[in-house]
């Protein structure tokens, strides 16, 4: 933990966090890259590739592969759950494991939703009509959802 000297104590949290990130920068000026931020991201775009690569090669084998491509799409989940999930809580966190787990939940979501937009669109031929027709109100719907 980081505590701040005399000089900070008493201060708003403003002028706390100004102190703070003051006293980070003195002590971490011979780490500071040449280029970019001074604080670098929890990691670069290689591991985010390997992060992409341990997705293809922590998937279970014993599932099919038309099932496989399911979760790459992020329709369905595998029925044996995730390992990736389980190396991200590993690597940086149970709260940035969470965050993938429900991105995931929310892009299944958005396939739910294009598959009822796309289902109304078809049985009803909604399309943009005159406003005092009926062929009107299935495209509201799909606009309101």
């Amino acid at each position: 933990l980081f505590e701040l000297d005399h000089i900070g104590r008493g201060e708003t949290p403003q002028v706390q966090l100004r102190f703070l990130r003051k006293s980070i920068e003195s002590v971490t000026k011979a780490c500071k890259p040449e280029r970019g931020p001074w604080m670098w991201p929890v990691h670069s775009i290689g591991v985010s590739v390997a992060v992409m690569l341990a997705n293809l090669a922590l998937g279970d084998t014993s599932v099919p592969r038309r099932r496989q491509w399911l979760w790459y799409l992020r329709i369905l989940p595998l029925p044996t759950g995730c390992k990736i999930q389980q190396q991200l809580e590993l690597h940086y966190g149970s709260a940035v494991a969470y965050a993938f787990a429900w991105s995931n939940l929310y892009v299944q979501g958005l396939w739910i939703l294009a598959f009822i937009t796309i289902l109304t669109s078809t049985v009803f031929h909604a399309g943009p009509a005159d406003v005092t027709s009926a062929k009107v109100i299935p495209w509201v719907i799909l606009q309101f959802l």
